[in-house]
């Protein structure tokens, strides 16, 4: 019974669905801390950048757990602050600098 192709498919779907509900759990707490974080320093981009990460990786989870619309949400408020941070970091003279040491090491 254990080795039949059924068995084996819904213990793996168990263990595969508590694993992602632990996983969750922990960018749920992760997601709150960040918030937090960018809260208390709100200029900090390394700050922003996780939350926004964090977003995306929390979406994943709800994508797996078959929740569409909260992952479209999640993705969608990830996508908004990585966005921003591109588009601050474009325009920034900072951005300019970076570049041209990228391109030309030897400047």
């Amino acid at each position: 019974m254990r080795d039949s192709p059924g068995y084996r498919a819904t213990s793996t779907r168990r263990r595969t669905w508590a694993n992602t509900s632990k996983a969750s759990d922990s960018y749920e707490k992760a997601l709150a801390l960040r918030k937090d974080l960018v809260r208390k320093h709100p200029t900090d981009e390394t700050f922003k950048r996780s939350l926004g990460n964090s977003y995306l990786l929390l979406a994943d989870g709800w994508f797996t757990k078959g929740d569409t619309k909260a992952a479209t949400a999640q993705y969608q408020e990830g996508m908004r602050i990585l966005t921003g941070l591109a588009i601050v970091r474009r325009s920034s003279k900072d951005f300019a600098d970076w570049n041209a040491t990228r391109l030309f090491p030897s400047l």
